[in-house]
């Protein structure tokens, strides 16, 4: 799995990847980072995560819905929410394994390109890393380090 620098959000929009994983916490608090920039830009994540449980719902956690999304070549791209920590803070690194976990057995194997943002793992990468590298292991994943 390979690391590249960008904005994630833009790839998406430009068709390089079909999927993307965000990690996101059970009260839709946005925090700072990508998920702000997610909620702003494609609307319908926010939407989909208002209809998906309750705020604060402890039963989000290590779970994930996920959001169409319709781009200018007229291809549709799938945001996946997965709900990686209860309250605005750290992330709980169970969740995050069960949640990515789930994805992995939902997910395409090969055929798929999925781009993760670094910055899931909150300062956490050295650890986080290779978690989610032996989760995904058969996966078209590409870790994206935030750049503008």
């Amino acid at each position: 799995m390979k690391v590249i620098k960008g904005n994630l959000i833009d790839k998406f929009m430009d068709s390089e990847f079909q999927v993307i994983i965000l990690g996101i916490n059970c009260y839709r608090t946005k925090e700072e980072g990508i998920i702000t920039e997610v909620f702003e830009r494609l609307p319908e994540v926010d939407f989909a995560d208002k209809m998906y449980l309750g705020d604060g719902d402890f039963d989000k956690l290590s779970t994930y819905n996920t959001a169409c999304i319709r781009r200018e070549d007229n291809t549709v791209g799938v945001v996946a929410s997965l709900y990686t920590k209860f309250e605005p803070g750290k992330i709980h690194e169970d969740a995050l394994t069960l949640g990515f976990k789930r994805l992995a057995l939902d997910l395409s194997r090969g055929d798929t390109k999925i781009g993760i943002p670094v910055d899931i793992a909150e300062g956490n990468w050295e650890t986080i890393k290779p978690k989610i590298v032996e989760i995904m292991e058969g996966h078209d994943v590409t870790f994206v380090e935030y750049e503008q």
